[in-house]
C-alpha cells in the first residue's frame, strides 16, 4: 500500500530472507542473501518493491511460496483477518 514505508518493508524483506536461509530444510535451496532491488513500480493500489533471491536450479518456485507464505504471516501477525482491506473497483453503467 502507498501509506507504507517502503525503508521498513525492505528490512521485513530482508529479515524474512534471512530466517528462510536459516531454516534446515529451505537455506540449502538458497545461493545467496536476498537482493532487495528497491521501489520498481507504482500500481494503481501498490508500490512494487522488486527483490531476488537466488536458488538451487528449479527450487525457485518452492523458495517463492515459502517465502510469501512466511512474508504474509509477519506482515499480518497483529491484525485481525477480518480487518484487512481489499481492493474495491466501482463499475458504473
Amino acid at each position: 500500500a502507498y501509506r507504507e514505508d517502503t525503508d521498513v518493508v525492505s528490512k521485513i524483506l530482508e529479515e524474512v530472507s534471512a530466517d528462510l536461509q536459516t531454516d534446515e530444510v529451505w537455506g540449502r535451496r538458497i545461493i545467496e542473501p536476498i537482493q532487495v532491488m528497491g521501489v520498481h513500480e507504482l500500481a494503481d493500489s501498490a508500490v512494487i518493491i522488486r527483490s531476488r533471491i537466488k536458488t538451487q536450479p528449479i527450487m525457485q518456485w518452492g523458495v517463492k511460496r515459502e517465502f510469501f507464505r512466511r512474508m504474509k504471516m509477519e506482515v499480518y501477525k497483529d491484525i485481525n483477518p477480518m480487518d484487512i482491506d481489499c481492493t474495491k473497483t466501482k463499475v458504473t453503467i
